[in-house]
């Protein structure tokens, strides 16, 4: 796994190429339909004058496609500066405002006697993805006790909880991230975080929920290599989080 430095810094550098093959590619369109009206308006004008009518200054609307992310709105423009332009060409940040709303896990009983410890690598094989990310410097994970599944019987019976947390903090508690992951689903929530009418975000070429609430607490839900995850983090800037998100989807 890529170092949160190596991230970030990737992020940047395919940023800066983003931004400048956008802007050679605006130039030649332009340059191509400036070419294009000056043909069409001669054309125009010679067949006006071959069938003797009057000729209309009022031409069609046109509107170019989006060749990069044809399905989903491009946020960028020529308004916008470089720092409001997406990550990387292979991204599309867009953070939702969540207002007020909070993070309700969905838990069950679970039987001390049932639950199975695991390593850590154990449980990347288990999951079959890499939930541990890569974090800012001078953050650590606050508890080190063991993690694993619960399996009915004594542990040696079929799986009934599959669900992990791992939460990082700095020495300071300025800054705090919690990771949730859960095999081949999303994780469960009382209460949704996201609507069906929030945008999304593309990062790594995975389909990302991110936002933000009133309170500055960062969220995000993607479904990755099978497993649902769930991050909340606060104290972070939102380029920060989104590097944590993206050490998680490379």
């Amino acid at each position: 796994m890529k170092t949160y430095d190596e991230i970030t810094n990737g992020l940047l550098e395919r940023r800066d190429a983003y931004i400048s093959e956008k802007n050679r590619k605006r130039k030649a369109i332009t340059g191509v339909v400036t070419s294009l009206c000056c043909f069409c308006l001669v054309a125009l004008v010679c067949i006006g004058v071959w069938q003797g009518g009057a000729l209309s200054t009022d031409t069609p609307e046109q509107t170019l496609g989006d060749a990069l992310y044809p399905d989903i709105q491009d946020v960028f423009d020529e308004t916008m500066s470089e720092t409001d332009a997406p990550t990387a060409p292979a991204s599309k940040i867009i953070f939702n405002e969540l207002g007020g709303r909070t993070e309700q896990i969905m838990n069950i009983a679970l039987m001390s006697k049932d639950f199975v410890e695991m390593t850590n690598e154990e449980l990347i094989a288990y999951y079959g993805v890499d939930f541990f990310p890569a974090l800012p410097e001078g953050m650590k994970q606050t508890s080190t006790d063991g993690c694993g599944i619960f399996k009915r019987n004594g542990g040696t019976g079929e799986v009934y909880w599959d669900a992990d947390r791992r939460s990082y903090e700095s020495s300071d508690g300025s800054k705090w991230v919690c990771v949730n992951v859960d095999k081949n689903n999303r994780v469960f929530q009382q209460f949704l975080m996201f609507r069906p009418t929030d945008n999304i975000s593309v990062i790594n070429g995975i389909e990302v929920m991110l936002g933000i609430t009133e309170d500055n607490v960062l969220y995000t839900e993607f479904m990755h290599k099978g497993a649902g995850f769930l991050i909340s983090a606060e104290g972070l800037t939102q380029d920060e989080f989104t590097a944590v998100v993206t050490s998680l989807t490379d």
